[in-house]
This record gives structure tokens, sequence and C-alpha cells, in this order.
């Protein structure tokens, strides 16, 4: 299948559904041949793009078919969606537009569309979609209603009368959908979400109050995602987003929430360039946001573990010298990746003894 057209061969895209059930996935959801626009024709042009877009008319589909009478809401998700893949002005942003979207209907995917050949980035995932209600005496439109969103756990309080609730960490409790306006399939769904342990959700959609409290507006879409939680050990390679526990020199990683006492706890492998060797416990953090610079969508780091004046230091690597010091920046999850990577360090020219090294972040616990 190659080209979208979602929104206009809707049903083009539900039988591709059937056909991939039934061992044909030939079928396109528009003729190359006719491509006008520059989405269209970059598609038609690029195997990647065909190829995302093919699942991405698998994934449209199912999601439609999976959240019942909240398909028309989530069509108009894919419309804002459409607006921004075609502001791309690159296939690489188009690339990341289809695989953001792809991660976020993941979750309501059955077995027989779900990816097995390509890794989704870790996203929200979309969970349900709650429709406008059926009743509209009594859930008439409101025009005071404004956009509105609160992270939280979904609490089942329909046997005290009250429907579905969201409670956020810091206690902000807020309607979800109230008892008088919960249809089945929804009941059905929020009171297994509500049953998840540990699980968070942002739940979106328009907010109005009646003076005592703000509720979700029942007269409008209302979106459901989970929290995603990356799998243990996944490095956390963005350095303009670094998780609270670790240090700015510290390569971070998703540690295990089990309370399990344990020695250590290791990362997934991965790879980095090795950019200067110095004698242990000479490099500095100054020297690091210097060079953190120069890469801003990957993370810098060195090791102080065991330096005289670095007491609370946990953090190690597997690969390097104990006896030398070392500055990294991460270069990818595989050594292909990683080799691409730093024939972009090379090309600084600064770095005359870059290297590649396969390694691992180890988390020595106290």
């Amino acid at each position: 299948m190659r080209g979208l057209g979602l929104l206009r061969q809707s049903t083009l895209a539900a039988l591709t559904v059937v056909a991939l059930l039934c061992g044909d996935i030939g079928a396109a959801s528009f003729d190359c041949a006719r491509a006008t626009t520059p989405t269209e024709r970059a598609i038609c042009g690029d195997a990647k793009l065909s190829e995302l877009d093919e699942y991405m008319g698998r994934y449209f589909a199912a999601a439609r078919d999976a959240v019942k009478e909240g398909a028309s809401c989530l069509q108009s998700g894919q419309r804002e969606w459409l607006q921004r893949r075609d502001r791309c002005a690159d296939n690489a942003c188009r690339r990341e537009a289809y695989l953001d979207r792809l991660a976020e209907l993941d979750p309501l995917q059955p077995g027989a569309t779900a990816l097995r050949n390509i890794e989704l980035p870790i996203r929200p995932g979309l969970v349900w979609v709650v429709p406008p209600a059926a009743d509209r005496v009594a859930a008439p439109p409101n025009p005071k209603a404004v956009p509105g969103e609160l992270t939280g756990t979904i609490l089942d309080e329909v046997a005290r009368g009250d429907g579905f609730v969201v409670r956020s960490a810091q206690g902000e409790r807020r309607p979800l959908v109230l008892l008088m306006f919960l249809e089945a399939a929804t009941a059905a769904r929020l009171e297994g979400l509500a049953r998840e342990p540990g699980a968070s959700f942002i739940v979106r959609g328009h907010v109005a109050g009646d003076g005592a409290r703000k509720y979700f507006e029942p007269s409008r879409c209302i979106s459901i995602h989970r929290v995603a939680t990356p799998a243990e050990g996944a490095i956390f390679p963005d350095p303009a987003r670094p998780p609270a526990a670790f240090k700015p020199h510290e390569l971070p990683f998703a540690t295990p929430k089990d309370g399990v006492a344990r020695a250590e706890y290791r990362s997934v492998p991965f790879y980095a360039v090795i950019l200067k060797t110095a004698p242990r416990c000479t490099l500095k953090e100054d020297e690091r946001r210097q060079v953190q610079a120069l890469f801003p969508s990957n993370k810098v780091f060195f090791s102080r573990f065991d330096c005289e004046d670095a007491v609370e230091e946990h953090i190690t690597y597997t690969n390097v010298d104990p006896k030398w010091g070392f500055l990294a920046v991460y270069a990818g999850a595989d050594e292909a990746q990683a080799r691409r990577f730093l024939e972009t360090v090379k090309a600084l020219n600064r770095f005359p003894g870059a290297n590649v090294r396969r390694m691992q972040v180890v988390l020595a616990y106290p």
C-alpha cells in the first residue's frame, strides 16, 4: 500500500485490515500516478515512507474499530495529525510524524495489525476515546468549556453513584464520565483501566465547572492516554530531558521500580563515541557542558566514580579502563548508527582520537 488518503478514503483503510487478515496487502489507498501534493509525492518516492503509510492505514482502521462510538473523535485527531505531517519540509520529519502517531495508536491494535519489524518510540498510548454524550438534552453543547487535561489514576466510583473519576498525584479529583452519561462500551473499558495497578493516564478533553468543582465536559470528545513507561534499562539520551535522579555528567537510564534490593543494576547495551581520555578524576563539568553544546540531541557524559571529591557517585560504565577517565557522547543503540555518528564527530576536527565503544551503564547500589 502506498499513500495515505485516510480521511478521504476511510472505507479503503478499513478494507486494508480485511486484506491483511486474508493475506493480501497489495491494495493502495490512492494512485501514486495522481499524487499532487508535496506529501503525496514524498510518500510515493520513498520506500520507508510508503511502508509507514501502509502501517498507518492498518493502525487507523483498527483503532477506529476498537474505540467504537468514539470513531468520529479519533478521526478528528487523525485530521490534526495529518496537518502536522503535511507541515513537514523533509522526509525525516515525515517519518518522525508517522512513528509518533503509530506509537500513539499502538495500544489499540489487535495482534493481526501490531507491528513486529519496526521499533516505535516511547509515547503516551491512546487506550480509549469517550464520545460525546448521546443525550443532547442532558448534555447540551457548553460554549464556556475550555480545552484541558489532567494526569493521574482512574477511579471506579460507579458503586457510589459518581461514575469514573481522575485523581492527580496532587490529589485533585475531576469527574471523567458521570454515571448518567456512561455507555456500556466506555464503562467496560474504564473499569479495566481503573484496575491497572500503578498505571497513570493523561485525560484530555474540554473542562467546565459548576462553581464547586471542575469536570470533563460530556458534550465533547475525551481521549485517554496511558503514560508511557520506558522498559527497564532503557537509555535516556536526550540532554534536554534528564531524569531528576541522575547528575548532569551521568548517562541516565530507566532503573527498576520493584523495590528489590540488589548490588547493582545495568542499562541495556548501547554505543558511545569516546571523545577523549584523560587522567582519572580530572575531567570537569565545565568542559562537559561546552562539548554538550556541540551535540544538542545526544547526551555527553563522563565518570567520577571512586573520585575522592565525589563520595555520592554510584555510576560506572563497562568496557572502559578504570585507571583512566573519559569524555563520551551517546551514539545510538546499534553499531551502524554509532558509526554514522562517529563520522559526524570526526567532521568537527576537534576529537582526533574519537572511537566507537559498546558500553553499559552500571548503577552500584550503596
